[in-house]
């Protein structure tokens, strides 16, 4: 029910901390921040197939496409792998930020992966390569007693938004091409 959510720290990479959002009357509150590869693939081995309890969809495999080119990143590219990747998206109750051990972390209660099983699953497996690389991270604490909007569908909300991508077309990428662009 409990997880701690290290913020990445150092490592040749200058980090300014973390964003954090909060909404007066809602109690509503979210966080921005990087995490170590590794860090992300320990969520999965602490918590398990339980982490993603709210998932709309459950792990696709590493043979798909999408979990085939991180795999493609991690073994090639891991100091690369926090930009081409969207990251992870987490739900919490409850969320406090700590600091220990020179360490600074999240302490979310009852969290819950709604974005970023593929992601995270593909670092628990290669989790070697997971070392060398980082991630992006939002955690949003939605708490159980939400009034106005109610819990159930804020969160339904929020899962559905944060899952609804569009495929990419090869021809939409050509619109980055340095021929396109100068014409």
């Amino acid at each position: 029910p409990m997880l701690e959510l290290e913020m990445e720290k150092g490592q040749g990479v200058l980090l300014n901390g973390i964003m954090q959002r909060y909404e007066e009357g809602s109690d509503i509150e979210s966080w921005v921040f990087s995490m170590r590869g590794e860090s992300v693939a320990s969520l999965y081995e602490i918590g398990g197939v339980r982490l993603f309890a709210r998932n709309i969809r459950g792990f696709l495999g590493s043979d798909t496409a999408v979990n085939q080119s991180m795999a493609s990143t991690l073994e090639e590219e891991p100091s690369r792998f926090f930009y081409y990747n969207n990251g992870i998206t987490i739900l919490c109750d409850q969320a406090e930020s700590r600091k220990s051990k020179g360490k600074e972390f999240l302490q979310v209660s009852n969290p819950q992966i709604i974005n970023g099983q593929q992601t995270t699953r593909m670092l628990y497996s290669m989790s070697s390569e997971a070392r060398k690389a980082s991630v992006l991270v939002k955690v949003i604490k939605v708490p159980r007693d939400l009034k106005d909007d109610g819990f159930d569908t804020l969160v339904s909300s929020i899962v559905a938004g944060t899952n609804w991508q569009n495929a990419i077309r090869p021809s939409d990428l050509m619109a980055n091409d340095r021929t396109q662009i100068e014409l």
